[in-house]
C-alpha cells in the first residue's frame, strides 16, 4: 500500500482548507508484532480510492482468470472420463452404468 499521498504543498485543497481539508484523511497503523510500532499515513481521499480501485480490479481480473483456468481443467476432465467410458463400452460390448452425480 502506497503511503502519503496527501501532498499539502501542490494540494488547491490543503492550501484553502489546511487542517479541515474535505479530501484529507489519516490512517493509523498500529503493529503490535514489532514493539509497538505506531504508522500514521496522511492521505487524499480521492488518490486512496483511485489506488485501491485499481488495485481491486487488478485482483478480480487475476481471480476471473483462475476461475475460467480451472474451468477449462474441468470441462477437460469430463471429456477424458467421457472418452475412457466410451472405449471400456466398445472393448466390453455391454453398457457401464455411470452415477449422474460427478
Amino acid at each position: 500500500m502506497a503511503s502519503d499521498t496527501c501532498k499539502k504543498k501542490e494540494c488547491p485543497w490543503w492550501k484553502k482548507y489546511k487542517t479541515r481539508c474535505p479530501m484529507y484523511m489519516t490512517t493509523v497503523w498500529d503493529n503490535t508484532d514489532e514493539a509497538g510500532v505506531t504508522k500514521i499515513v496522511e492521505d487524499c481521499a480521492p488518490k486512496r480510492n483511485a489506488i485501491l480501485l485499481m488495485e481491486y480490479s487488478s485482483r478480480a481480473i487475476g481471480m476471473q482468470q483462475d476461475y475460467e483456468q480451472q474451468r477449462n481443467k474441468y470441462d477437460q476432465l469430463i471429456k477424458d472420463i467421457s472418452t475412457v467410458v466410451l472405449e471400456l463400452e466398445k472393448r466390453n460390448d455391454s453398457k457401464i452404468l455411470i452415477s449422474e452425480k460427478i
